[in-house]
């Protein structure tokens, strides 16, 4: 079974991480109702080989390789991870701290 990822919380559309992904998994598709006109989602997140380079690409600072234990019941794509804080870690790559040098 395929799992999706949609990244929308804090997601300004500016498409950097879909430009910085070695691997393609990452896409922009549109989205009503929030702040971006348009999200990053990665519809293939099992293709990810977590080498952060979408975290380090992210000119909103708030992508992370993280995939938090959130369900979202959606038929059309099965189950699915969702990001939504940078607040609850679980990495699946390694269990290090970002690299990213955080200014705020």
């Amino acid at each position: 079974m395929s799992h999706s990822l949609k990244i929308y919380d804090t997601c300004i559309g500016c498409t950097q991480c879909v430009g910085a992904c070695p691997t393609d998994v990452l896409e922009m598709i549109h989205w009503d109702g929030y702040k971006a006109k348009q999200i990053a989602y990665a519809p293939r997140i099992e293709d990810c080989v977590g080498c952060k380079r979408c975290e380090s690409a992210c000119s909103a600072d708030f992508l992370s390789v993280r995939v938090y234990l959130w369900h979202e019941d959606n038929s059309q794509h099965g189950a699915s991870l969702l990001i939504r804080s940078r607040k609850l870690h679980l990495n699946p790559f390694d269990f290090s701290l970002p690299t990213k040098t955080r200014t705020r």
